[in-house]
């Protein structure tokens, strides 16, 4: 019986259509064992380069700049989630380049370097701006230079700081309000051709400013609040 048996395998293997059936199935059946264990055991073992393969190549590049100019930064699904001390002052965060630091700078090329008192921000062209931690309105208007800004007081753990957003396209709040964390308090702008009140801009951008009193002058560099 049983070499009837193998004679009958080894007969079925004379028909050219099955035996291709049958190596066809094989092949499947391998492939499918490697998608089911291999893949899932190689996520596995490398989880920060899967992660990365979600991300398109312009995201990936925006998280790796700012990798190397600020240091650890956790991945989210299409957002960039950066540890803070206080909220991030634009809404579209995965959008953001920093485009001038604060410090000694030659914005214009003349030759001459001047203080930038903030940091700038360029984001989406009238993405919301929001308050990066809750507090009063101090100032809502228009400032030589600044254009439309907005400029919030805040009590955090007895210390009393503040928050200086400029170069609006539009401002959403008045002196005197309370505003929560993520508040929207404007719009970003500063593009001089589009944007009324752009203040000193050649683009679009957030100019943010952390201060120790109210008003020019009393800044502090903003790196350590919001990265």
């Amino acid at each position: 019986m049983e070499l009837k048996a193998i004679l009958a395998i080894l007969e079925t293997f004379k028909n050219e259509e099955l035996r291709n059936n049958i190596i066809m199935g094989v092949t499947l059946l391998v492939a499918i064992i490697i998608l089911i264990i291999l893949i899932p055991i190689y996520i596995l073992l490398n989880p920060i380069e899967s992660m990365k393969n979600f991300f398109s190549d312009d995201e990936q590049a925006i998280v790796k700049n700012i990798q190397n100019d600020y240091g650890s930064i956790n991945y989210g699904m299409g957002n960039i989630t950066i540890n803070s001390k206080l909220g991030f002052p634009l809404e579209n965060i995965d959008k953001v380049v920093i485009t001038a630091e604060y410090g000694m700078y030659d914005p214009w090329n003349t030759g001459n370097n001047t203080m930038h008192t903030g940091i700038d921000l360029s984001g989406m062209h009238r993405d919301n701006v929001l308050a990066v931690e809750k507090g009063e309105v101090v100032f809502a208007g228009v400032q030589s230079g600044y254009g439309n800004c907005v400029e919030l007081k805040h009590d955090i753990d007895g210390i009393e700081i503040y928050t200086f957003y400029a170069h609006l396209s539009s401002i959403g709040v008045c002196e005197g309000q309370l505003v929560e964390q993520g508040y929207i308090i404007g719009k970003e702008g500063g593009d001089p051709y589009t944007d009324q009140n752009a203040g000193n801009s050649t683009g679009h951008h957030l100019h943010f400013e952390v201060r120790t009193s109210k008003d020019y002058g009393n800044d502090v560099n903003p790196y350590g609040f919001i990265f």
